[in-house]
């Protein structure tokens, strides 16, 4: 109940929160789920992993998982302050598998050498995502199982393109992102349809007083027209079009929908083919508009809903120079691969960022569903907002391959490599 398959406001009286993830393809559900059940903050949650998987098309042939694979999808979880529980069958005859438990034992000591940076913790606001209940369930046919409807796919896709763009991103569901819009630098809405008035009313005050919005989706211009300064022109349009990136170009996939500017100025337009220049048209597909002290980035296409299925990196890469047009003051800016994923946690005395690797050494195909070893990454570094010079800085737990600057309220950090899941840790007298 009041997970992600379940969104809108907690009505009956639950002492906390508990669920799974697939038993293959598990970190995918995880980062998400971890992030809305973290959002919720009125009670305390745990996640549970498959301590076994299988690539047969039936839920058969079970083969348990690595020790790398089980710590990765622990610090999805423990990284956002949550419980973490692997799932472990005993024979039919009560008997323990050894060697299972003793797998389990080493993600255990992963888990216990990193319980006090992540324990106890509470998320410092950079992004909000909103996961939206009224765009949910009509999206979705089957209420019962609606996680695996379809309708969280622009969620996904959105939450993965901040991730990999550097992001700390908070997901929340509308009575949440209501409540707390203020303390957020950057809000997105991405193809979130049938908004209420009081959310499009929260959205237009925030923007007003120097708020950041995206939001995507062919919807925009009905619903959100006036905030984003835009007017339809004709229907949404089907089939593939391509958006310039630099000197290049990415692949998109509609239906888009073509808009005239009113108040807003045009950022983006369709290309019909790969060569910036050769193929531009004039058909406006991005806009930027100013609305009292803040601004709104529209996408009027349904690009998190694609990306969700092909993760193409120059469409991470228009994301990101989307990002720069906006300018949200974020507290921490990270610079590392995209697979590394920033956590951005409060803890009494501490600011700490977790820096969570996500790779793998294999490369993956649907036949591949077990991560052996996850290489590190390096090196990293954090250029942290910090008004006062910190007692102390360094990397948990291995407490070395760190160093750090402060010099005129900007704390500057380089971490040489991250493994599966490392903690800048900063320390103040404060």
């Amino acid at each position: 109940m009041y997970t992600v398959g379940h969104p809108g406001p907690i009505q009956a009286a639950i002492d906390y929160q508990s669920g799974d993830f697939s038993w293959v393809w598990s970190l995918n559900d995880a980062i998400l789920e971890a992030r809305y059940m973290d959002g919720r903050r009125q009670l305390s949650w745990d996640l549970m992993c498959w301590g076994f998987t299988t690539a047969e098309g039936s839920m058969g042939g079970w083969t348990f998982k690595a020790v790398a694979q089980l710590c990765q999808e622990a610090a999805s979880v423990i990284s956002l302050g949550g419980a973490f529980q692997i799932y472990n069958q005993p024979q039919r005859n009560g008997h323990l598998t050894g060697w299972h438990q003793d797998i389990m034992t080493e993600v255990a000591r992963f888990v216990r050498a990193r319980q006090p940076w992540c324990q106890g913790t509470e998320s410092v606001p950079q992004v909000a995502l909103l996961h939206s209940a009224a765009h949910f369930y009509p999206a979705n046919g089957d209420l019962l199982m609606a996680k695996w409807g379809g309708g969280h796919t622009p969620l996904v896709g959105a939450l993965h393109a901040l991730l990999e763009n550097g992001c700390a991103v908070d997901v929340l569901g509308e009575e949440d992102l209501i409540a707390r819009l203020a303390d957020y630098p950057l809000v997105v809405v991405a193809e979130q349809t049938h908004p209420s008035p009081v959310l499009i009313a929260a959205l237009t005050t925030y923007v007003k007083q120097g708020g950041k919005l995206l939001l995507s989706g062919t919807h925009v211009v009905k619903e959100f027209g006036v905030l984003a300064g835009i007017e339809a022109v004709g229907d949404p349009i089907d089939g593939h079009f391509y958006l310039q990136v630099g000197r290049e170009a990415t692949t998109c996939k509609g239906p888009r929908q073509a808009v005239v500017p009113t108040t807003a100025q045009p950022l983006w337009m369709v290309m019909n083919g790969q060569e910036p220049g050769f193929n531009a048209t004039a058909e406006v597909t991005v806009t930027l508009n100013r609305v009292g002290a803040g601004l709104v980035l529209g996408v009027h296409s349904q690009f998190f809903t694609h990306f969700a299925g092909t993760h193409y990196p120059r469409s991470r890469q228009l994301v990101g120079e989307w990002l720069m047009a906006l300018a949200p003051e974020f507290i921490v800016t990270l610079e590392a691969p995209p697979r590394v994923q920033l956590i951005l946690r409060r803890q009494a005395g501490r600011l700490i960022a977790h820096l969570f690797n996500t790779g793998t050494a294999h490369p993956t195909a649907p036949g591949q569903v077990m991560i052996e070893e996850v290489p590190p990454v390096g090196p990293i570094t954090l250029r942290i907002r910090q008004a006062v010079c910190p007692r102390a800085v360094y990397l948990a737990p291995t407490m070395e391959g760190l160093t750090w600057s402060w010099r005129n309220g900007l704390l500057t950090v380089k971490v040489l490599q991250v493994g599966i899941l490392d903690s800048v840790v900063v320390e103040t007298d404060l």
